[in-house]
């Protein structure tokens, strides 16, 4: 059951059980049947009883109990029971606690099977069970028992704290036997108000205050003296909405505002009930309230992820097409270079140009970044090393004017991530900072360990429970203002100056994070300063493991050797044909996967290397290479992508070593790996 629809299963609880008692003229064993009645009539439970103990705690009472259709399912409603034959409510008098049963296991160790598992006309099978204990001055006087029959849905904590709310309630009730009317009055229905956790508010037929409960108080701000006696105008906002209540037009729940003392808008799930007497006159009405604060804050952060992953996408395919591109033009600028040697300025023009495609290429590489898409090699490290092997470099990036101070946990354990991404992290927040203190300042790098609980992580957007690294970077520049933090992980958004950015900085750094399985949170506010916090998975305190020997890119040159190329972008196609050949090999062309293994199959298989694109239309590069390699066990592989999807399966290319060729790539790189594969 999602938020909304528990909310207004309670509001419904509340309300119809407000209705029901708060009239003084039944005594408590009239409103027993009352309670347990409401908690089917609303479709809270599909059963439940009440149960008085005696003195002893031997025997119990069953006072009442309905089912699903209202019926009891009792035929005698004071039948006798003998406790220690009910081994769940010995385990609730034992423990003094609330019991809740929703695993079959569970329920099979305290109730008979028969009632766990048969199921016919007569009996219905038990799919959850919560027994809350009836405390009065300290001793278990009883129980309220509910039952969901054969339903998908558990009860939960929060049924647990409202059957609470119930069973507080009725043992105060107990106490008020010999108080006058006046003061049963006063004492019940301020304990029941002030037990909700939902704002209530009572209203005359006009529309003027009568009572408000603690929780009302607490969320507005208002003493209810301060309330009591005023229009409820003074907290909605909204004409026909008060034209609505008075004239009962509010049969559903619906979303509107409360305004504070403050004049903070306050989002809030209304329920109203009018309270009509026997004559059909509007004696009074009802309103119960839920803070949904947080529940629309996590919306918009949902519309943000949302945001974020679209955005991603697109920039991912459009990083993907024009690393295609880059390699084309980069490569065929090579070729020309080499053959005009002899004419300087020609060459120079066309280093310039290899000089601009290498921008573009970082240009996409951070696009990737972003998306997610951008192919990581990860390293068990420790971020206080990656920190203090670059402080001189981080020092002089900030400048002279810029203080920057480090808080690093000497019992920090080791994340598993991308040394050279997460440079980029903190460069780019680094310069972020820098360039929010034009007169100087003072930047702060914290790391520390974190743990997450079940329950923190469910408040806050994209966490997991577990135990982390936390990065925090502070300064006290300018911060952002409200209406721009929504958008400053967006590409491209900036409030710089064309000269001074290009507003990808901190998207670099979100996608980062979230590809290392992080998250990011930034709190700021306009001219007090930016704090950035990031979580990065721990990995205890792995071992490091070294390097692997960098190849130096040297001239080379094949032997004749075949090699099979698959790539679908018909140019870069012709262009990889080109450079092999004019090095010495031969080579054989194919766009897809069939046209690549009817080649293969016509050479009978001889082929030295495949050079092979990891997505195709028609195939994956990791499915044409189980099948060559079946067939020819020797065969030696290459993969060929400039960016990470699901169809790439980059985990399981990098569990079987496969040599692997980014995109855009140059004419050496393609040399260096094919001499690092042939010396093999």
């Amino acid at each position: 059951m999602d938020v909304r629809s528990r909310y207004k299963k309670y509001h419904n609880l509340y309300i119809k059980l407000i209705e029901s008692i708060t009239s003084l003229q039944i005594d408590i064993e009239q409103l027993l049947p009352i309670v347990a009645l409401v908690l089917c009539e609303v479709g809270y439970a599909d059963r439940s009883a009440v149960i008085l103990f005696d003195e002893d705690q031997q025997y119990g009472n069953i006072i009442t109990g309905f089912h699903i259709l209202k019926e009891q399912f009792h035929s005698d409603s004071d039948q006798q029971i003998e406790l220690k034959n009910y081994p769940e409510i010995v385990e609730v008098i034992n423990n003094q606690n609330i019991l809740m049963l929703n695993s079959k296991e569970e329920l099979l160790k305290y109730l008979p099977s028969v009632e766990v598992t048969k199921k016919d006309q007569n009996k219905y099978s038990l799919s959850s069970v919560l027994i809350t204990p009836l405390i009065h001055h300290n001793k278990i006087i009883g129980i309220i028992r509910i039952d969901k029959l054969d339903s998908d849905e558990n009860f939960a904590e929060d049924d647990e704290l409202f059957c609470k709310i119930i069973c507080d309630y009725l043992s105060t009730r107990i106490d008020v036997d010999t108080k006058s009317n006046l003061e049963k009055e006063k004492y019940l229905i301020e304990n029941l108000l002030n037990s909700m956790l939902d704002t209530l508010i009572i209203l005359n037929s006009d529309q003027t205050i009568q009572m408000v409960n603690a929780a009302t108080e607490i969320l507005l701000g208002y003493q209810s003296a301060e309330l009591i006696g005023k229009n409820l105008s003074q907290i909605i906002d909204d004409s026909e909405l008060l034209e609505a209540i008075t004239n009962s037009e509010i049969t559903e729940q619906m979303e509107t505002y409360y305004l504070s003392k403050d004049g903070q808008i306050i989002p809030v799930l209304l329920s109203v009930s009018i309270m009509w007497d026997d004559d059909g006159e509007n004696q009074g009405i009802i309103c119960v309230a839920k803070d949904i604060t947080n529940i629309k804050d996590l919306e918009k952060k949902l519309l943000q992820t949302q945001k974020m992953e679209a955005i991603g996408n697109l920039a991912g395919g459009i990083a993907h097409d024009f690393n295609n591109i880059l390699t084309i033009i980069r490569s065929y600028n090579e070729i020309i270079h080499t053959s005009v040697q002899t004419h300087p300025e020609i060459a120079r023009n066309v280093e310039e140009v290899i000089a601009a495609v290498d921008k573009a290429s970082a240009l996409t590489r951070q696009l990737l970044a972003f998306s997610r898409k951008q192919i990581l090699q990860k390293k068990v490290i420790n971020l206080n090393e990656i920190i203090e092997n670059h402080l001189t470099m981080l020092k002089r990036l900030i400048g002279e004017d810029v203080e920057l101070v480090t808080y690093l946990d000497s019992q920090l354990e080791n994340i598993k991530v991308d040394p050279i991404q997460l440079e980029q992290v903190i460069m780019n927040l680094l310069v972020n900072a820098r360039d929010a203190m034009p007169q100087g300042g003072q930047i702060s790098l914290k790391t520390e360990m974190c743990e997450i609980d079940e329950k923190t992580s469910r408040l806050i957007l994209d966490a997991v429970p577990g135990n982390f690294v936390h990065l925090v970077v502070k300064d006290d520049g300018v911060g952002i203002t409200e209406e721009n933090l929504p958008c400053i992980f967006d590409p491209f958004f900036t409030t710089k100056t064309k000269e001074k950015g290009s507003g990808l900085g901190l998207s670099v750094v979100y996608g980062i994070v979230k590809q290392h399985d992080g998250w990011i949170t930034v709190n700021s506010k306009a001219n007090k300063g930016t704090t950035i916090h990031i979580y990065l998975p721990a990995v205890g305190h792995e071992e490091h493991k070294g390097d692997n020997k960098v190849f130096n890119p040297i001239a080379f040159s094949g032997s004749g050797e075949r090699v099979l190329i698959i790539e679908d972008d018909q140019e870069l196609l012709k262009l990889t044909e080109r450079i092999l050949k004019t090095k010495g090999f031969s080579v054989y062309p194919a766009s897809n996967a069939a046209s690549a293994k009817q080649v293969f199959s016509e050479q009978n298989q001889q082929f030295d290397i495949v050079l092979i694109d990891a997505v195709l239309p028609d195939s994956t590069g990791l499915k044409l290479i189980d099948e060559f390699q079946e067939a020819k066990p020797d065969l030696k592989v290459i993969l060929c992508s400039g960016y990470l999807d699901e169809k790439i399966q980059w985990s399981l290319i990098q569990e079987k070593k496969i040599p692997f060729l980014q995109k855009p790539f140059s004419i050496n790189d393609i040399m260096s790996i094919f001499k690092d594969i042939l010396d093999k």
